[in-house]
Parts: structure tokens; C-alpha cells; sequence
């Protein structure tokens, strides 16, 4: 649609908010939505009261994640201008830091959506579950960071024209779907289910 010209950085910030709330509101329904579908008899379904009830906990992680992001990249930049024989340490550590923290992150959206974590809660349920079984959670996110990058890759070659834009956006959204689905249902598979009048875990439809 063409660029927009941001007056400086006070746009910047307020534009940037702006996006990570209408972002936070469209996840949060999507995630509720899901979760809706893989657990039928887990209480109340109602989609409005869900959202104003999951919605902070997930915008509370996206800033605690935002925050530790930006942390490693002034420590890198701290590095470079003031430390630079340390450099390539710190950048190495940095370059760990920004693959660990959505690692470890993984599973507390889910957390959220499902068991109603708060922020704190949800990281340390994540922290908890990656560590219980980490050669199954590794293998979940390289799988799904492998279909991502494919997906991309094809789906850039047809996204050209308006029709395959269109397709493109579908087959997107599909495929997002069917990953945000599975790492659900990995994580009900391998947690406790929800507490709720009549969820059980033979409710659990994979």
C-alpha cells in the first residue's frame, strides 16, 4: 500500500503500540477461538469475556519478551562502542540470548489461553515444560520454524499477482493454523488440563 512517513520517534513508539494492541486483540480471539475447537467441554466458550480476560496476560508477554530482546541488543551495541575486544563474546552470547528467549517462551501463550496463566505464571509453566521434555520441545520448534521458513519461501513466488496474493494469504493463515493447533495440542498432551466442570482429558480432541 505504499510508505508511510512517521514524524519521528514519538510516532514511531505510538504507531508501534497502536499495532501491538490490535495485534494482542486479533491473536488473543484467534488463540481463544482454537482452544475453543481442540477443547469442546473446557467451560466457558463465550469469545468476548474470554478476551478481555486473556488479552493483558498475552500483550504482558509480548512486553516482558520485547523487553528482554531490546536488553540484548543494547548489551551488543554497549559492546561494540565501549568493549570491543570483548565483542565477539557478548555477541555470541547475544546471538544465544535472541534464539533462547522465544525458545523458553514457546508454550507460555499457550499457557496463557489454556490454563489462564498470568505472565509470570505462563514463563514459568514454559521454562518448566521446555525443561521437562526438551528434545521433544526442540524438535516441535525446529519443526515448525522448518515449515514457517518453507511455507515463506513458496508462497513469496506466488504472492505477485492479486490472485496469488490472495491464495498466498490463505494458505498462510491455514498453515499458521494447523502449527499453532499442533504446538496446543503437544502441550495438552504433556500438561495437566485445565481445571473446569467438565473437562476431562478424554475431551481432548486432537
Amino acid at each position: 500500500g505504499g510508505i508511510i512517513e512517521l514524524g519521528g520517534v514519538g510516532q514511531l513508539l505510538g504507531a508501534a503500540l497502536i499495532m501491538l494492541l490490535i495485534g494482542g486483540v486479533i491473536s488473543t480471539t484467534y488463540l481463544v477461538l482454537l482452544r475453543r475447537t481442540i477443547l469442546p467441554n473446557s467451560g466457558p466458550h463465550q469469545v468476548l469475556p474470554l478476551l478481555v480476560d486473556r488479552a493483558p496476560h498475552l500483550l504482558g508477554l509480548a512486553a516482558i519478551a520485547i523487553g528482554a530482546l531490546v536488553t540484548l541488543v543494547i548489551l551488543f551495541l554497549i559492546a561494540i562502542n565501549f568493549l570491543s575486544f570483548m565483542a565477539i563474546f557478548i555477541g555470541i552470547a547475544v546471538a544465544a540470548g535472541l534464539i533462547a528467549v522465544p525458545f523458553f517462551m514457546f508454550f507460555a501463550n499457550v499457557s496463557v489461553i489454556v490454563d489462564n496463566s498470568t505472565p509470570k505464571v505462563a514463563l514459568q509453566k514454559s521454562l518448566a515444560f521446555v525443561a521437562d521434555d526438551a528434545w521433544p520441545v526442540a524438535g516441535l520448534i525446529l519443526l515448525t520454524v522448518l515449515v514457517q521458513l518453507m511455507s515463506g519461501m513458496v508462497l513469496t513466488q506466488i504472492a505477485g499477482t492479486v490472485s496469488g496474493y490472495m491464495i498466498a494469504v490463505a494458505a498462510n493463515a491455514f498453515i499458521g493454523t494447523v502449527l499453532a493447533a499442533g504446538s496446543m495440542v503437544f502441550y495438552l498432551s504433556r500438561a495437566p488440563v485445565p481445571t473446569a466442570p467438565d473437562s476431562t482429558p478424554e475431551n481432548i480432541q486432537e
